[in-house]
């Protein structure tokens, strides 16, 4: 499959690890195919015409607008959600970061033949994805 990462996510840092686990698949991201800074609408047309079958975002938004959720079922691109989480820093990149690998793989087993939601969850909260600390 070939996978689009929005402008909306870390996607340089993403880019590297995604494409290393998830071998068999490509992703993409704005920089690579010159698609920054392009409407909604207009770039599930561009994403269309590249041959790609999905988009990670955090751009919730394009399920509420109806042109926006009628341009993804056009294009035929599944829409992967990632939650903000509004976390800054390492916290938050690994937050992101865990979110799209750990859910990537449902989203490989159960891809459809036509447009869907996929809604990733978010990991636990802050103060509890760190380790439990003790002495030796």
């Amino acid at each position: 499959m070939k996978l689009y990462l929005d402008e909306n996510l870390p996607y340089t840092t993403l880019i590297e690890p995604l494409t290393k686990l998830f071998r068999t698949h490509v992703f993409r991201h704005p920089g690579q195919e010159s698609l920054a800074g392009i409407e909604d609408v207009d770039l599930f047309g561009c994403l269309a015409e590249k041959d790609f079958d999905a988009i990670i975002t955090q751009d919730a938004n394009q399920l509420n607008n109806l042109d926006e959720r009628d341009g993804l079922r056009s294009a035929g691109l599944h829409w992967i959600g990632v939650p903000q989480l509004n976390e800054a820093g390492l916290h938050g990149l690994g937050a992101v970061a865990g979110m799209v690998i750990a859910g990537l793989p449902y989203f490989f087993d159960d891809a459809r033949s036509v447009p869907h939601i996929y809604k990733l969850k978010p990991m636990a909260k802050r103060e509890l994805r760190g380790p439990d600390v003790e002495p030796v």
